[in-house]
């Protein structure tokens, strides 16, 4: 039996972990470039959250690519996630007042009123 042989199939022993830090270098990046592009939006929703996430692994991707092309594809596609995801968010801001700012201006109409007459 060649060495090459014994060393196929597992090459840890049983019960011991071939990662000894225990932590992936991937997910590190990710999450450090998830939370880097984060700090821009305030309050995500959990599909909002995904779709940043899914920016964030494109990006990792681009940066570990050595292919040029498939380097800007995943860029681009990256950038266009962001940009779907700001443009949401826009839409989904609230153009008429909110309840207490109606309120608030018929209190200062009427205090404005009270001190006219």
């Amino acid at each position: 039996m060649t060495q090459q042989a014994a060393v196929r199939g597992r090459q840890w022993p049983k019960g011991t972990s071939g990662n000894p830090l225990g932590g992936s270098v991937v997910s590190k990046r990710i999450i450090e470039l998830f939370e880097s592009m984060r700090a821009d939006f305030n309050d995500l929703t959990a599909i909002e959250t995904e779709l940043l996430l899914q920016a964030a692994r494109l990006m990792w991707r681009a940066e570990r690519v050595k292919d040029g092309d498939t380097a800007v594809r995943l860029t681009n596609s990256a950038s266009r996630l962001l940009t779907n995801l700001r443009n949401g968010r826009r839409q989904r801001e609230p153009a008429t007042p909110t309840l207490q700012d109606y309120v608030r201006s018929r209190r200062e109409a009427a205090k404005a009123k009270a001190e006219l007459a």
